[in-house]
């Protein structure tokens, strides 16, 4: 196969029926999937059950006798499969019915292609291809793991793998970058992703995530070439990702107000020139897609600045 879904299930049932009728509703069923059951409970092995997978041209089902995480299922998946591309998935992907039709003809049409990733500004299926990271193409990507499908042999060749110690992300993000060859934008919107208020790591592993980026990569040449989109990616991490689900997960004033002291207190250490970024003053895109819904509230670029301005970050 030319790309498999690794789908990982542990507590969300919110949207799983949703999500998985989706890869069940796909245009081009030339797919693999990989569906990792990491000892989810009972509520969400019976919405599995209700699927019959044999239906699908590849499919593989992990089921865990303990909760292993979803990095160790992610990094079990790929040494497993088959397929030469890899997207991690989970249960609040809503997928276009097209999405695996456009990734099978970008494949086909762009050899040698190391990494798809997508934007939807005019959602026309144009494609730009870039051989380097330049100021182009960092205005057109996300901190987001969900948009990316990665070359397996890059990914193996490179030993690039989640942290299973470590909610990481970033990291895995970070060292895709630094590996690519050839990279493939295309405009379309691959997804909805729907609200998920069950976070199944420590939210403040957002903190460590980024600290280890600046201790393990800050004196390398990508990093000082390109630190303009990691200090971007990492404060996007803590305003646009840490700080509003602080809010979903917590009513109690206090607990708000802690953690955005230490938002505050971690951007005045290492990112202190963070509001003139370039790429924040220039990206249209990320304004656009940002005001999304990333983690299930509607957190705009003019709230998130609302809310820094009272909490005086």
């Amino acid at each position: 196969m030319k790309f498999a879904i690794i789908y990982h299930v542990y507590k969300n049932t919110t949207s799983l029926r949703e999500s998985l009728h989706s890869i069940f509703s796909q245009v081009d069923r030339n797919f693999e999937l990989i569906l990792i059951n990491d000892f989810s409970s009972i509520a969400v092995t019976n919405i599995i059950n209700e699927f019959n997978f044999n239906e699908l041209k590849q499919f593989t089902y992990l089921k865990y006798s303990q909760n292993l995480g979803h990095s160790y299922s992610f990094n079990n998946a790929l040494n497993i499969t088959t397929s030469d591309y890899v997207l991690y998935a989970g249960s609040n992907f809503i997928f276009n019915k097209n999405f695996t039709k456009i990734v099978n003809e970008t494949i086909d049409k762009t050899s040698d292609v190391d990494v798809i990733s997508f934007t939807n500004i005019k959602n026309d299926c144009s494609v730009q291809i870039f051989n380097k990271l330049n100021a182009n193409m960092k205005l057109l990507l996300r901190q987001s793991m969900k948009d990316k499908i990665v070359s397996v042999k890059m990914l193996r060749e490179h030993k690039i793998m989640l942290d299973e110690n470590l909610y990481s992300p970033l990291v895995y993000i970070y060292q895709i970058l630094s590996a690519f060859k050839k990279w493939v934008i295309v405009d379309f919107k691959q997804a909805e992703y729907l609200k998920n208020n069950k976070f199944t790591y420590n939210l403040y592993d957002i903190f460590e995530q980024n600290d280890y980026l600046i201790s393990e990569y800050s004196q390398t040449k990508f990093w000082r070439s390109n630190i303009d989109l990691i200090q971007y990616f990492m404060t996007l991490y803590i305003i646009l990702i840490f700080i509003p689900r602080i809010f979903l997960s917590y009513s109690d004033r206090q607990i708000r107000l802690k953690a955005i002291e230490s938002a505050r207190s971690w951007l005045s250490k290492n990112i202190p020139n963070w509001k003139n970024n370039k790429i924040f003053k220039k990206n249209k895109v990320m304004s656009k897609q940002m005001s999304e819904d990333l983690v299930g509230m509607k957190f705009k670029i003019k709230y998130i600045t609302k809310l820094m301005k009272e909490y005086k970050i």
